[in-house]
């Protein structure tokens, strides 16, 4: 079981999160009611925040996000193609949903595809546009290219609205690494809708991209925001690297504790091996003196002994191999990126079992092949 854990979580961790999560220093934004009652009071935070914090010496690049990828929150909308709506109304798509400003596509590193990414001139007062995930563009335009194509987004507590694609950007995990990509769907900062005020006021992450150790920057990113804002509570920033451990902590933590168990049976193992080689040794003593007397080379001897352990260990395979392949389906949904018969998983647990035999062995075949063959022979 172990093997199998130690393989999933190297391909956990090898996944592409879809953005670059080095040198990002994420920020919690918890604004008040009072202070911020309305859309128009949110924008002129942002329109004031983001160029005082990108011009923090060693930050390249700022946004905001209304929920950050793999910061544990879920937010989605369902969406539909006008001229291909459902047949019914539980067959409705959803996609997740994020209110971005301009530069968040960029300080993020998440590739554009195609189109553009948001300007500051996507405001309230222009028609509603949209970025959309490179997996929603080929599913719902695989007939065409989804510039210039509009949604039915039903982002509000009226009818689905109108927004027009103008861009298509990269796959992003947002949830979790083990999962498949998923469908997005991004709004400019400055078209949120009136309700969704609220949401944003709880739940928006600030994104710095920085020239150095992000962590390096936390005391300027807070005295920053507190020049702007004493209101904004600073408690919660974290580079984007710790919030993706934070993602992994559930697995770190049940790998590290069959670890142990693991470990320790094949500790447990490795004495009992040793112990039963041992004891076999001792009571042989008399046939071992005998047949170095009779020629037998100490390297004989040593492979006499090594063969034996590797033989009980060979049975113990053959029974533990058979057991675990039907059990294996019991933790199938614990794994990612490998199968539960994985044939290499099971080929390093071969590797493992044999260099603890190889150990276990070595210590009694190591003290008979020293023997006197005259101290042997007139062993009781």
């Amino acid at each position: 079981m172990l093997a199998f854990f130690l393989r999933s979580f190297a391909q956990v961790t090898r996944e592409n999160p879809g953005f670059d999560a080095q040198d990002l220093l994420t920020v919690r934004l918890s604004l008040s009611t009072d202070s911020y009652p309305d859309r128009a009071s949110v924008v002129r935070l942002v329109d004031k925040f983001l160029p005082r914090l990108a011009s923090i010496p060693g930050v390249e690049g700022a946004g905001i996000v209304s929920l950050l990828p793999l910061g544990g929150g879920h937010s989605s909308i369902n969406f539909t193609r006008p001229d291909r709506p459902p047949s019914k109304r539980e067959d409705t798509p959803r996609a997740n949903y994020r209110i971005v400003t301009p530069g968040y596509i960029s300080a993020m590193r998440i590739p554009l595809v195609s189109g553009r990414d948001f300007a500051e001139e996507d405001d309230a007062n222009r028609p509603a546009v949209a970025l959309i995930s490179a997996p929603l563009a080929r599913k719902l335009f695989s007939d065409r290219s989804p510039l210039g194509q509009r949604l039915l987004i039903d982002d509000s507590d009226g009818e689905p609205r109108p927004v027009q694609v103008v861009g298509v950007i990269g796959d992003v995990k947002q949830e979790k690494l083990e999962v498949q990509p998923t469908f997005d769907i991004y709004l400019p900062w400055r078209q949120i809708l009136p309700e969704g005020v609220p949401w944003l006021r709880n739940t928006s992450f600030l994104v710095l991209r920085t020239s150095m150790p992000p962590t390096s920057l936390e005391t300027a990113v807070r005295k920053e925001i507190r020049n702007l804002d004493p209101t904004i509570p600073t408690t919660n920033i974290r580079s984007m690297e710790q919030v993706i451990g934070s993602v992994l902590a559930a697995r770190r933590f049940s790998l590290s504790l069959v670890g142990v168990f693991a470990v320790t049976a094949l500790l447990l193992a490795a004495a009992a091996l040793y112990a039963v080689i041992a004891y076999g040794v001792e009571r042989r003593t008399r046939e071992i003196g005998v047949r170095m007397a009779l020629g037998a080379s100490r390297l004989r001897i040593l492979q006499m002994i090594v063969s034996e352990g590797f033989r009980l260990v060979a049975a113990g395979v053959v029974l533990g191999f058979l057991a675990a392949i039907p059990f294996a389906n019991l933790i199938v949904t614990q794994l990612y990126g490998v199968s539960a018969h994985d044939p290499l998983t099971y080929a390093i647990v071969l590797v493992a079992l044999s260099a603890a035999a190889l150990f276990a062995s070595y210590f009694p075949a190591h003290r008979a092949m020293h023997l006197d063959p005259m101290v042997a022979l007139r062993h009781e």
